[in-house]
């Protein structure tokens, strides 16, 4: 395992990476050692997408359709669905069981117009986020 050192506000974490077939390092994170105290580990299944995140008791579930994109995940009983359009943008993000949800309005050159989201489970029409200037870079 290969070990990174990350130090913030005096703290310092250790991250911990999985081994190649070539018995080098690879770039996916195993294990974060925190330095407050406990360990995040990371769980990635056979496509390499992740598929777990858990810090002690505190578990996130992920789950990838066929295209290797998220499409759920779990965190304690509380859901959240991601679908995608013919070009693989987010299409629509569900919360589940809420009937909260948000979804993206994209610019002919790909970059985010607008989100429209309903928060309180669809009872009232949703709005729209304005549209943003685009960002220097």
């Amino acid at each position: 395992m290969q070990h990174g050192i990350g130090t913030c506000c005096g703290l310092t974490d250790t991250y911990s990476y999985l081994p190649n077939l070539a018995a080098g390092n690879s770039p996916i994170l195993d294990q974060v050692q925190q330095g407050i105290g406990g360990t995040r580990d990371f769980t990635f299944g056979a496509a390499g997408h992740q598929e777990e995140v858990a810090n002690g008791a505190n578990i996130i579930d992920f789950n990838s359709d066929a295209e290797g994109r998220l499409s759920e995940l779990d965190r304690l009983g509380n859901t959240a669905a991601f679908l995608y359009d013919g070009r693989s943008f987010l299409a629509r993000a569900e919360e589940g069981g809420t009937g909260n949800f948000t979804e993206p309005t994209y610019a002919s050159d790909g970059l985010l117009y607008s989100l429209n989201r309903s928060e309180d489970g669809g009872n009232t029409p949703p709005h729209t986020l304005p549209p943003r200037t685009r960002m220097a870079g």
